[in-house]
């Protein structure tokens, strides 16, 4: 017997459900590991202090914080967020390093995980955690696009990055889709 099937039997829930559940702590893993790639970036490409930025655990999904006069601002605020990210990064030479840092972090960890996952006893999880990944992926997306349409303004990773450059955020998205999908084919 696999872990899932086994976890699901000692919760009472079917497979159908424990994968479900499974797929959706991979998602929120994700997010994390996301959350995580921009603050890394922000830290070690960036220059930015510690005492600076943080991740911003009331932005769902977690968003990295920068800190300015007034205090802590979320890329929700895009020109206030913007305007605190040129005091670290004033030639803006690594805002895309900057913004991309949460995906390539993102995939650089789950996808290692995951082909390792394959060679355990637990190989379902790998299929699960790429869906997961994908998953979160897909809500950042579409968070992105609802809270840059209703603020007016880019407020997630996708939508500054097409302000900067439309090719950028689409290379980098068929690049996360196909390593993905790639590894996915190869667990599942």
């Amino acid at each position: 017997m696999t872990l899932l099937p086994l976890v699901g039997a000692i919760l009472g829930l079917s497979e159908a459900v424990a994968s479900v559940i499974g797929v959706l702590v991979a998602a929120a893993a994700a997010s994390v590991l996301h959350a995580l790639g921009h603050y890394y970036a922000g830290r070690r490409i960036v220059g930015v202090p510690a005492d600076a930025i943080r991740i911003s655990p009331r932005q769902l999904p977690y968003g990295v914080a920068l800190r300015d006069d007034d205090g802590w601002v979320t890329a929700t605020e895009s020109a206030r967020y913007r305007d605190a990210y040129e005091a670290f990064d004033p030639d803006l030479e690594h805002f895309e390093r900057f913004v991309a840092g949460g995906d390539i972090i993102q995939t650089a960890v789950v996808v290692p995980a995951a082909l390792v996952l394959a060679t355990t006893s637990v190989p379902r999880a790998a299929g699960l955690l790429v869906v997961g990944s994908l998953l979160a992926t897909a809500l950042l997306i579409v968070v992105d696009l609802v809270r840059t349409q209703l603020g007016g303004g880019a407020a997630g990773d996708y939508a500054i990055l097409w302000g900067i450059e439309p090719r950028v955020p689409v290379l980098i998205l068929l690049g996360i889709l196909l390593v993905h999908l790639g590894v996915f084919r190869f667990v599942v």
